[in-house]
């Protein structure tokens, strides 16, 4: 036999893919365990010590038990046959007391009913006094509707009355203010006449007002007229300021989204106003389009391209004439 420095594999052991070698599967499954391979499933499972405590939890809380018959209660029974049951978290004394409470306003309401006579009545008679009572009571309903409505027609009655006495105060007030107006226009021909029968001065043509010593005095008809003219001026004038005040701030509301390519679109009392104001824009021959108007052939001179500046008191010229033309023009608008 040839000795080999090298020694080789003994070939005598069966190999595990050898099909004659039933200890294949075995052998191969133990080799597996000697890797850390990843586990087939996320799930981990049970030892055996969990599984043989798992058993014995549940031969000790899943064993079933036989329930007790429950004692009868003879109290009890007896009084549901009255209709009375004891509550679930109600005790045994709490349920005789109120056993005993009800069964003494049943004995009360009994001798009430004994009292009244109506112990023995027939169903058909007690019938006959509740309809009494019903009557009684629908009469007392009636009678409270009724002094309601009367309440309701004399508050009306009132009303009407206190409205014709307020049209008769205002008549009698027109009637007066008609009579003061009669004697204000009486009292001016009568100044009037007055002032055609006095002589005339030669000199100066009409004899001066200090020197009239028979100059009637103002009377009491008169001053309140003069107040009311007053007043009714100022209101005019405040009135007529308000909707200058009214055009000025008035603006037209663009919604979100559109576009405002025209003049605004005025209504009602504004388009009165400015239609015809509109229709004159650019009608006058304002200063400004002397000033500003473009001369033809002639080209456009550019600040940066000259080295002299205009003049300083020309161009404050310019803005006061326009401040005086838009002063002016908002005087008239007042007036």
């Amino acid at each position: 036999m040839r000795h080999k420095k090298i020694p080789t594999a003994n070939r005598k052991k069966l190999k595990q893919v050898d099909p004659f070698n039933k200890k294949g599967a075995a052998i191969r499954k133990e080799a597996l365990k000697k890797f850390n391979h990843e586990p087939k499933s996320d799930e981990q499972p049970l030892t055996r010590a969990e599984l043989e405590l798992e058993e014995a939890r549940k031969s000790v809380f899943d064993k079933t038990t036989k329930s007790k018959k429950k004692e009868s209660n003879r109290m009890l029974e007896e009084a549901k046959k009255a209709g009375l049951v004891k509550g679930r978290f109600e005790g045994m004394q709490q349920f005789m007391i109120r056993v005993l409470r009800t069964l003494s306003s049943d004995i009360q309401e009994h001798g009430v009913k004994v009292k009244q006579g109506t112990a023995a009545k027939s169903q058909k008679e007690l019938e006959a006094d509740m309809k009494i009572l019903e009557d009684k009571e629908k009469k007392q309903k009636e009678q409270k509707k009724r002094e309601v409505q009367n309440k309701i027609e004399a508050a009306r009655k009132e009303r009407k009355r206190k409205e014709e006495i307020a049209l008769e105060k205002e008549e009698l007030k027109r009637q007066r203010q008609e009579e003061r107006r009669l004697e204000r226009e009486a009292a001016e021909l009568q100044d009037q006449e007055h002032e055609a029968e006095k002589p005339k001065n030669d000199e100066e043509g009409v004899i001066p007002e200090s020197m009239r010593r028979d100059q009637k005095p103002l009377t009491k008809s008169n001053k309140p007229a003069k107040r009311a003219e007053k007043r009714k001026e100022e209101k005019a004038i405040d009135k007529k300021a308000k909707h200058l005040e009214g055009l000025i701030n008035s603006k037209e509301v663009i919604k979100f989204g559109e576009r405002c390519d025209a003049p605004p679109k005025f209504e009602g009392v504004f388009k009165k106003t400015f239609d015809p104001l509109m229709a004159k824009a650019g009608g006058k021959n304002l200063l400004l389009h002397s000033i500003m108007k473009k001369e033809t052939g002639i080209k456009t001179q550019y600040l940066e391209d000259n080295k002299t500046k205009p003049n300083e008191i020309d161009r404050q010229k310019v803005i006061e004439a326009y401040r005086d033309m838009k002063r002016k023009r908002n005087a008239i608008a007042r007036q």
